[in-house]
């Protein structure tokens, strides 16, 4: 989950515990028009990365590196 965009493009969120998040921009809450990064989520769930993109939306998706789930 998406939880704070920063005016210098910072991208954070929380996940489950080392899963691997790939962000996007978007030009809507469903779409995937720029691949951004990927990043993993530390032992506590938490992440972010340095992902400025010009698109008003961004979207993740989640992949979990326990289980090999997306």
């Amino acid at each position: 989950m998406i939880t704070g965009i920063s005016t210098s493009g910072i991208i954070s969120g929380t996940s489950q515990p080392n899963d691997i998040i790939e962000l996007f921009g978007s030009t809507g809450n469903e779409n995937a028009n720029e691949y951004l990064t990927s990043v993993n989520a530390d032992a506590s769930g938490n992440w972010s990365a340095n992902a400025a993109t010009s698109y008003l939306w961004s979207d993740g998706q989640t992949t979990a590196t326990s289980s090999g789930l997306s």
